[in-house]
């Protein structure tokens, strides 16, 4: 059997884990139109997440699922950057802002990252990518101005979501190079269980008013871009590259976008201007990766990349 032939259920893996995060601000939205307030749906993933993904590495890892003392810190931080911030920034945004937004948000992920790792110096200048991260700031900047205060306090809770979720790429590397990738995943719900009392504070976390569809819209979320999506991720980057993962990349925002645009979002030369701006820093900032085993790499030479590779954009964000 081929090489691409032993791969093709790893790479379809890798597709349909976008679809899976391509949707869930479609569908967040038919959540939130029947009821369910952004706090409660991030309570449903973080408990759900929790559950399935601990059950899962306790079944694969035994002990090894267990935390250890010496990580317990770090974990903390990352499952507070990654899982509640991240979620809860990004639904409250989301309730705001139109849903091509968010995908604008999403593709600012790789240029965020890569800057937030050349501060903490896991990674060397590379003038390309740097140039990547100027023109999707740029790109994005020019949006919010444009927009005015519009849809302000959206965008702006979409960028802390997506600048979180870059801080903890960075935070939890050392992690994933570590520790099993599933247990890892587990842990940053596991350690974010603490916040569910902090979100059911003013949330209704089952609303009787609302509709089926918004259940079914809740039971999407909790399924596909909360447990599958990161099942179907970690089972393909055993086999695939981080490379391989960054063309996959450019599906994801490009598919929130594209449901947006089919829902009723309009097209104005700010948005236009700004989708141009985030795919190019995209391209640059991925383009400009170093090569496996490379100076400055974050793999290691035929090794299978851990999803936190700066796999920005194969990564479950939300």
């Amino acid at each position: 059997m081929s090489r691409t032939a032993s791969t093709l259920p790893h790479h379809v893996a890798l597709a349909v884990t976008q679809v899976c995060f391509g949707l869930f601000p479609l569908i967040g939205k038919i959540a939130f139109n029947g009821g369910f307030t952004p706090g409660a749906v991030a309570i449903w993933r973080i408990a759900s997440g929790a559950v399935v993904l601990g059950i899962i590495a306790c079944m694969l890892h035994g002990k090894r699922a267990i935390p250890p003392r010496r990580a317990v810190l770090r974990i903390q931080i990352a499952s507070l950057l990654g899982i509640a911030l991240n979620q809860l920034c990004f639904l409250e945004g989301l309730k705001r802002a139109p849903i091509a937004n968010a995908g604008l948000m999403i593709g600012l992920i790789p240029a965020l990252t890569y800057g937030v790792a050349l501060i903490a110096r896991q990674e060397r200048m590379h003038k390309g990518r740097v140039m990547g991260i100027a023109i999707g700031i740029l790109a994005i900047g020019q949006l919010l101005v444009q927009e005015g205060g519009t849809h302000l306090l959206g965008d702006l809770l979409l960028l802390s979501n997506m600048l979180a979720y870059s801080v903890y790429l960075v935070v939890s590397r050392p992690l994933a190079k570590e520790y099993p990738p599933i247990a890892t995943a587990a842990w940053m719900f596991l350690f974010s269980t603490w916040t569910l009392p902090l979100l059911a504070w003013d949330a209704d976390v089952a609303p009787i008013e609302a509709p089926a569809a918004a259940w079914w819209a809740l039971g999407f979320v909790i399924v596909f871009p909360t447990s599958l999506g990161y099942l179907l991720n970690l089972y393909a980057m055993t086999r695939l590259t981080a490379s391989t993962a960054a063309v996959y990349t450019f599906s994801q925002p490009a598919i929130v976008i594209f449901t947006g645009v089919m829902r009723g979002d309009p097209i104005t030369p700010a948005n236009s201007i700004a989708a141009i701006g985030v795919f190019a820093a995209m391209w640059l900032v991925l383009r400009g990766r170093p090569t496996p085993g490379a100076p400055g790499s974050s793999g290691r030479p035929g090794s299978p990349a851990t999803p936190s590779d700066e796999q920005t954009g194969s990564n479950p964000r939300t």
